[in-house]
C-alpha cells in the first residue's frame, strides 16, 4: 500500500470524511495542536511539551498496525484541511468496548459540527466492523463543548468522577458518556 491508498477517505460524511494518518502527518499541523494551551485545554494531554519524536513514537506504537487502537484523521471536506484525530482506542475485544478519543485541533474548524460528525462515523464503524457493545469516552464538565458534542452524537451521561481532574490549580469533575450498539442498530420487530 502506498501514501497514497492511505489518504483516500476511508469513513465519509457530510462535512468529513476520516483516513489513516501517515508518516507526514506527524510533522503537519497535528504536531503543533497538543502544544497549544487553548486546544488542550480540557484534555489529558498537555502536560507535557509534545516532541517530533514522541509523536513519532505514538504514531509507530499506537497508529500502525495496532489492533488495539483505530487512530484517523479527520478532513474537513470543504477545504480539504487535516482538522483533527479521533480514535477508538484500547479495544476490548474480549468485552466488546472501546474508548472514543477526540481532538479538533484547528481552531478554525471549532464550531462547526465536525467532531460531532466525525463520532457518529466512528461509532457507526466501531459496531458495525467490530462488533463492539459499548464506545464510551472521558470529558471534563467544564468543557460544555465537548459534552455537547458527544450528546449529539448519541452519547449519554453515565457517571460524573467528581474532582477527577486538575488544571490550573483546581480540581474539576469529568463526565464518563457511553454508547451502545442498541442505540445506532435498534432491534427489529
Amino acid at each position: 500500500m502506498n501514501e497514497s491508498d492511505v489518504r483516500r477517505p476511508f469513513l465519509t460524511g457530510d462535512k468529513v470524511y476520516l483516513r489513516g494518518l501517515t508518516r507526514d502527518d506527524v510533522d503537519g499541523p497535528w504536531l503543533t495542536w497538543f502544544n497549544d494551551r487553548e486546544v488542550t485545554r480540557y484534555m489529558y494531554n498537555g502536560g507535557y511539551p509534545t516532541t517530533r519524536e514522541g509523536h513519532l513514537a505514538f504514531y509507530e506504537s499506537t497508529c500502525v498496525n495496532n489492533p488495539d487502537h483505530l487512530v484517523l484523521a479527520i478532513i474537513e471536506k470543504a477545504t480539504g484541511q487535516h482538522v483533527g484525530n479521533l480514535g477508538l482506542h484500547r479495544i476490548s475485544w474480549i468485552y466488546r468496548r472501546a474508548e472514543l478519543g477526540i481532538v479538533i485541533g484547528e481552531r478554525s474548524a471549532h464550531g462547526k459540527g465536525l467532531g460531532t460528525e466525525a463520532c457518529r462515523l466512528i461509532a457507526g464503524h466501531g459496531f458495525s466492523r467490530f462488533n463492539l457493545h459499548k464506545i464510551f469516552a472521558r470529558v471534563e464538565a467544564e468543557n460544555k463543548a465537548g459534552v455537547r458534542m458527544f450528546e449529539k452524537a448519541g452519547f449519554k451521561t453515565e457517571a460524573v468522577l467528581k474532582e477527577e481532574i486538575i488544571r490550573d490549580g483546581g480540581f474539576y469533575d469529568s463526565v464518563y458518556m457511553s454508547v451502545f450498539a442498541r442505540d445506532y442498530f435498534p432491534p427489529r420487530g
